[in-house]
């Protein structure tokens, strides 16, 4: 489908780039989210702009907030195991679980999808910044 794919991760490298070579896929590791900056570089490797690239990630404080503030699509997805995340990101969730239900309250957030009542997904494609939700 002519899909390309890199990782930006927050993490400091080898952990994330041993990831990446498995997958033989480029990374930007140290990518200070939610600023833009590793989500910039992410495209100058790839040679795309932001209209032609989406952020998916698990993270709306982080992840999504980046793509926001880069200006291009994001999308949310449940974290695979929120149980083995780092003390940090498990302070986040929930405010993030108050965040969903007050966007779900206004429709700015999609009901859950999928067989699963614990599956979401969100794309605020149409907001420029995250701030603006």
């Amino acid at each position: 489908a002519g899909i390309r794919l890199c990782i930006v991760s927050n993490g400091l490298g080898p952990r994330i780039q041993q990831f990446a070579n498995l997958l033989k896929l480029p990374v930007v590791c140290k990518a200070l989210k939610p600023r833009p900056t590793g989500l910039r570089r992410a495209m100058e490797l790839l040679g795309a702009a932001p209209a032609q690239t989406a952020m998916a990630g698990d993270q709306i404080f982080a992840d999504i907030a980046a793509g926001r503030n880069a200006e291009v699509t994001t999308i949310f997805v449940e974290p695979i195991a929120p149980q083995d995340e780092h003390w940090y990101t498990r302070i986040k969730r929930p405010c993030e679980r108050w965040l969903i239900r007050r966007w779900r309250a206004r429709g700015i957030f999609p009901p859950r999808v999928g067989g699963s009542p614990d599956k979401s997904c969100l794309d605020i494609a149409s907001a420029s910044r995250i701030d603006e939700l």
